[in-house]
């Protein structure tokens, strides 16, 4: 863990710093940006957000943490901008305090792009961010999604 405000989740090459490193926080994370060379943030927020540098990709998802909002219909869009920005840079995902809106996204990026379980996934970003626990709704909506990516249920 780098600080209780910024974890990082995986680095697809240890050896460059400057891209492939996917970043999970908290609203406060938004910070660090520079010293983490990260220059795409996904912000997983229900209301307000901080503008950031014009040279700062950024998407906002305008979600609730709350087990009965539909999360899963923000997979797509959050997959392709996670996968498509680690490849040019380093990117953080955060929602308020880094537990649950943020958290699910990673994990579903994780399921589709690297076809790890929802529950492994989770696993492995608890080792850099300990608290990280998306909500039962999230996690069932996961659990679905993992189905529909591996297995091709529906």
């Amino acid at each position: 863990m780098l600080n209780h405000n910024i974890a990082l989740v995986m680095s697809l090459d240890n050896e460059i710093k400057d891209k492939g490193n996917l970043f999970v926080g908290g609203w406060e994370s938004i910070k660090l940006i520079k010293d983490q060379q990260i220059n795409a943030v996904l912000s997983a927020v229900w209301f307000g957000c901080k503008s950031l540098d014009k040279n700062v990709e950024h998407l906002i998802i305008k979600a609730e943490d709350n087990p009965n909002y539909e999360m899963s219909k923000h997979f797509e869009e959050s997959v392709k901008f996670i996968n498509d920005n680690l490849k040019i840079t380093n990117v953080l995902v955060h929602c308020a305090a880094g537990i649950s809106r943020s958290v699910c996204l990673i994990i579903a990026y994780m399921i589709k792009i690297h076809k790890i379980k929802p529950q492994d996934a989770l696993m492995k970003i608890q080792q850099n961010r300990k608290w990280a626990n998306p909500n039962d709704g999230f996690k069932k909506q996961l659990e679905k999604y993992y189905n529909e990516v591996i297995e091709g249920v529906q």
